[in-house]
């Protein structure tokens, strides 16, 4: 049977901070700016975190992204920038034809 690891002493402090810290701070900051940004920007924003964490991790621990890694955020990033543009595009000339 699988048992889940403790804690361990003061790892719940750590955990609740970590959580706080790392996922809410950022979802407020981003709450706030939001409204200072086009809808595009504010569509790349949250979709570039995910992409560039293998950058990160690559520049902080020397550990390459594969190749499939780096065509799969490529692809993810050209998808919703492709998206986000035809949706510009489509308010535009809704907008302009009005």
């Amino acid at each position: 049977m699988f048992q889940s690891p403790s804690l361990g002493e003061g790892g719940l402090w750590r955990l609740v901070l970590l959580g706080t810290v790392q996922l809410g701070l950022p979802y407020v900051f981003y709450a706030t700016a939001i409204k200072q940004v086009t809808a595009l920007e504010a569509t790349l924003i949250p979709l570039l975190e995910p992409v560039l964490n293998p950058i990160w991790v690559m520049l902080a621990l020397g550990e390459r992204p594969g190749p499939w890694a780096i065509v799969g955020g490529l692809l993810v990033l050209g998808a919703v920038l492709g998206r986000g543009m035809m949706m510009m595009r489509a308010g535009r000339l809704t907008a302009s034809s009005g």
